[in-house]
Order: structure tokens, then C-alpha cells, then sequence
């Protein structure tokens, strides 16, 4: 099979959104699926966590195979694992089958998405990398756009267990793409060495310019998570919207990190130290004025929603800066550094959203106070790690 760049472009687009998917397609469902297995709103939260903590261990377990194996088996094993845990997940009568599962499907995520990352460093030269890393995070951006708008009408109109299988056809769909449109792009596979990849991990995460923007994405990314956390149970428990109506606000929320994706791509000319400041102050502006808002109007969903939608754009800008700094900062152990950046955003989320899920949220002024406290935690990983460097 010939490579061309268009159809691997395809594939690595199609690809990169499963991971967020994962957690925003079903994200409305989240209060039935407490009441059906009758579990508390923290326990369905880890539904969540375990995802995202299976998909750091695909990518930094699994994926560095791919330097010795190829890129095509991994793909093709992430992909019918994720497949086939979604299928059994709508099948099973156990909550704690439904944990166990959601860990596998998200190292099926953490493999496909890993490797196809590191497709780019095997197709793209390094200045091609930069532009690749916008449409990476438009791609990654659609998950939370269409996806809880999608899972919103499947909750109303049929269950959660059709948002499992939704993911079930969406895997089918990749592994086609995987089997019959892209070659093998590893041309120089290298023995497997267990202690040189933990050697080639040391000396990635020994780099300040690298750790800092791995840190400022995992912060990044749990920021864009938490509104599909405590969002559906605030929304539908507390204000008495329905999963629809969920769906649509967090497609709003969505088109808000799309749009400023896209105003990156627009802003390529301009210094990546300005943007940087440029949006953090944003968000800063933002969130205290969201903080003033809900004080006044506790119960209006607009004046919750409006700062969160601002926040997330500013996150479209500053998320693919760093995406392309990381990935294109070891370009001879390309494997190893994809596999480290992506198991270091999804871990810090991970990790966050963990957190916050055992952090009762019951209030428009709560929520909001939680994104105050990650964009304090932005700034300080700007100014100790990054300011230097961009």
C-alpha cells in the first residue's frame, strides 16, 4: 500500500477524537446510569477517571511497541479493544464489570491515539508538525462539541447502553480505516529495549521546555473535563434540565474550544509568548467576572454557562501551542515522547478529575470556583516552567 499523506491525514483525524468521545458521548447519561445501578454521583464519576487512567496506561505501556512492531498491529489492538469493551459494557448487569471495562476501553483509546500521534512525526517534517498539531486539536475538539449533543438525544430516546454502542460502531469505523487506508509508517523499527525507552522517558522528562508544557496540557485538559463531570448531575439533579438540554450547552461549550482553535491556526503569525499571555489573562478576566455573575444570578444557567464557553476558547489557543512544542521537541525518539505526552495529559487529568469527584458540587458558585483554582494553577506552571521558554 502507498503512502499518501491525504488519506493518512484522514486516518490520524478520524482517529485522534476517540479518546474524547470516550467521555463526552455519554457524559448526559451519567445520572442514569447511577440510578440504574443505583450507586452514588461519585462512583459514576469514576466511570470517568478510569478511562482516562486506562488510556495513560495504553500510551505509555502499550504504545512505545509501536518503535518495535510497527504502528498498524497497535492500532489495529487498540481498536478492537475499545471496541469490544464498549459492547460489553452495554451488555453487563455489574457496576464494578462496568469499572473494569471502562479501564480497557481506555487503553484501547490511549494506543489509537498514541501511535496515530506518533504518525505524525513518522509523515510530517518538522515544520509541516507545527500546522499538524492545529488540526490534531480540531479534530480532538469535536469530541466535546458533537458528542454530548449526540449522547443527549441517545439518553432521552433510548439509554445509556446505546451510547456504548455508538462507541462500538465508531471503533469498527477506525479499525476499517486503520486496516485498508494507511501503511505501516515505522520504517526504521527499533529493538525493544525496556531500559532504553525508560532511559529515552528520563531524558524527555528532564527537559524543563518539555515538562512544562506536558504539565500546562494535563491541566489544560482536565479544565475542559470538568464540565463533563459536574455539569449533567448540576444541570439535570440540581437545576432540573433535561439530557438534552445538557447535551446542547455542552455543544455550545464545544463550538467555544473549536472557535479557538481555529483563532489559533488565524493567530500562526503572532509571537506563541503573546497568545500565551493573551488568553491566560483572558481566562483570569473571565472567571472572576463568572464569579460575580453566579453570585448574583445563582440559578441562571446562562450566567453559569457564558464563562465556561470563554474559558474553553482560550483553552482552543493555548492547548495546540504546547501539543506542538512537545511533539516536535525529540524527534529521534519520537515514539517515546508521543507516548509520554499523551500519558502525561490524560494522567493529570486523570488524577484531577478524580479529585473532583469525590468534591460535592451542588452549587453554580462551586463549580465555577473550581476553575478558578485550575487557572491559578496555570498561571503557576507558566511562570515556573515556561515563561523562559516561549
Amino acid at each position: 500500500m502507498i503512502l499518501s499523506k491525504n488519506r493518512a491525514l484522514f486516518v490520524i483525524l478520524l482517529s485522534i477524537p476517540l479518546g474524547g468521545v470516550g467521555i463526552d458521548l455519554y457524559s448526559p447519561a451519567l445520572p442514569a446510569l447511577a440510578a440504574d445501578f443505583g450507586v452514588s454521583p461519585a462512583i459514576a464519576k469514576m466511570t470517568m477517571s478510569l478511562f482516562l487512567m486506562g488510556s495513560c496506561l495504553g500510551q505509555i505501556v502499550l504504545s512505545p511497541f509501536s518503535d518495535a512492531y510497527g504502528r498498524k498491529p497497535l492500532q489495529i489492538f487498540g481498536t478492537l479493544l475499545y471496541m469490544v469493551s464498549s459492547l460489553l459494557i452495554s451488555m453487563t448487569s455489574s457496576f464494578a464489570w462496568v469499572l473494569g471495562l471502562r479501564l480497557l476501553q481506555g487503553m484501547g483509546a490511549g494506543v489509537i491515539t498514541a501511535t496515530v500521534r506518533t504518525q505524525v512525526s513518522d509523515i510530517y517534517d518538522r515544520n509541516e508538525i507545527r500546522l499538524m498539531s492545529s488540526y490534531i486539536s480540531i479534530a480532538w475538539s469535536l469530541g466535546p462539541i458533537i458528542a454530548p449533543w449526540i449522547g443527549g438525544y441517545i439518553q432521552h430516546y433510548w439509554g445509556w447502553h446505546y451510547c456504548f454502542y455508538f462507541y462500538a460502531l465508531y471503533g469498527f469505523i477506525a479499525l476499517g480505516a486503520h486496516i485498508f487506508l494507511l501503511p505501516e509508517t515505522n520504517k526504521n523499527p527499533a529493538k525493544l529495549q525496556f531500559i532504553q525507552i525508560a532511559r529515552n522517558y528520563k531524558i524527555i522528562l528532564a527537559d524543563e521546555h518539555f515538562f512544562g508544557a506536558l504539565l500546562f496540557m494535563g491541566l489544560s485538559y482536565a479544565i475542559l473535563v470538568i464540565f463533563g463531570m459536574v455539569g449533567p448531575f448540576l444541570l439535570q439533579s440540581v437545576m432540573g434540565y433535561t439530557a438534552i438540554a445538557y447535551g446542547y450547552m455542552a455543544l455550545i461549550i464545544g463550538m467555544g474550544y473549536f472557535l479557538g482553535t481555529l483563532l489559533r491556526r488565524g493567530l500562526h503569525r503572532f509571537l506563541e509568548k503573546n497568545l500565551v499571555f493573551i488568553a491566560l489573562a483572558c481566562m483570569s478576566i473571565t472567571v472572576v467576572l463568572g464569579l460575580i455573575m453566579v453570585l448574583i444570578w445563582p440559578g441562571n444557567l446562562y450566567a453559569f454557562c457564558a464563562p465556561i464557553i470563554i474559558i474553553c476558547s482560550s483553552l482552543g489557543i493555548l492547548f495546540p501551542i504546547c501539543l506542538g512544542r512537545c511533539i516536535s521537541l525529540f524527534p529521534n525518539m519520537a515514539g517515546a515522547a508521543s507516548a509520554l505526552c499523551g500519558f502525561g495529559t490524560v494522567f493529570i487529568a486523570s488524577v484531577v478529575s478524580f479529585v473532583i469527584g469525590l468534591i460535592k458540587i451542588n452549587s453554580t458558585l462551586h463549580a465555577i470556583s473550581l476553575y478558578a483554582v485550575m487557572i491559578l494553577l496555570l498561571w503557576m506552571v507558566l511562570y515556573k516552567f515556561l515563561n523562559k521558554h516561549i
